[in-house]
């Protein structure tokens, strides 16, 4: 059996490109092999001298540049979906990273089972402080594990778990559900996530992190990130909900509501205790 072609894509637009460099090599440090990187910048051209280096530097890796007009993460992620030529797709973040045995522990494990439609792996999470664009400087906080669950059925209809770059999934899935919904700029990924799942199931593999994703260090720069999820989950919701109807009509919509609804209560009870939290530290000065 041929060793099968993972695609790796990476979005990223104007004034990322330090990022993108690293992010870069952490794909031409992979351990496996055959591997197609898929670079789209969306509404931007500044990557083109780096990849064509690259291109030269790197023959066993297939590299792929796409300019796309300034449309958003999602557009610009489904121009490369339907690039793609890999059996297996991963996804990685412009700022993110993978560690050296990461697309090889997520194919072996897709290997062995195939009834899975996607694996993953756990990863860090790093907060990280952006001092310097150019030239890249960077606060960083030790990483660590924070999303640690095991998957079951329906469990990614209700809340995502999956950092983006931690998941290698089939590219059957893009092609009988499509990829992102076009008109999602955040949440886009647990809204894929969740639409397929309702193919089959995804698997987590192992005990140790395989890849980091950067979060904001500063609890000001959090509570925007939050405030931009929040605006976005509503829709991505209702998206769901039609996914569901269409693919899985034996799925209780109103029990999965329920189940929303119980997790926005919690969550909105745990924001509550940080924001009383950060105020008792302010007033004693910690």
């Amino acid at each position: 059996m041929m060793t099968p072609k993972v695609s790796v894509i990476i979005r990223t637009y104007q004034g990322r490109l330090n990022f993108l460099r690293h992010a870069i090599d952490s794909v031409i440090h992979q351990t496996y092999r055959p591997v197609e990187l898929i670079v789209v910048e969306d509404g931007s051209t500044e990557a083109s001298t780096v990849l064509e280096k690259i291109s030269a530097a790197e023959p066993t890796l297939e590299v792929v540049h796409i300019q796309n007009p300034k449309l958003g993460r999602s557009q610009a992620g489904n121009t490369a979906l339907k690039a793609a030529t890999g059996l297996f797709i991963n996804f990685l973040d412009d700022d993110d990273e993978f560690y050296p045995h990461h697309l090889s522990t997520l194919v072996a494990h897709m290997i062995k089972n195939r009834n899975l439609i996607a694996a993953y792996a756990l990863a860090d999470e790093k907060p990280t402080q952006i001092l310097s664009l150019d030239p890249l400087q960077l606060q960083e906080k030790a990483p660590c594990v924070v999303y640690n669950k095991d998957y079951k059925d329906q469990s990614l209809l209700e809340e995502n778990y999956l950092p983006i770059q931690s998941v290698l999934f089939k590219k059957e899935a893009y092609e009988k559900l499509s990829g992102f919904h076009d008109k999602l700029d955040r949440l886009e990924d647990w809204h894929l996530w969740a639409k397929y799942s309702l193919l089959g199931p995804f698997e987590k593999v192992g005990h140790t992190p395989t890849s980091f994703y950067r979060v904001p260090m500063s609890n000001e720069d959090k509570m925007k990130q939050h405030r931009s999820w929040l605006a976005s989950l509503e829709q991505a919701r209702q998206q769901l909900i039609i996914d569901i109807q269409q693919q899985r009509p034996d799925i209780s919509i109103a029990a999965l509501r329920a189940k929303w609804a119980r997790i926005d209560r919690t969550r909105k009870r745990n924001l509550l205790l940080q924001k009383a939290k950060q105020k008792i530290k302010g007033v004693l000065g910690f």
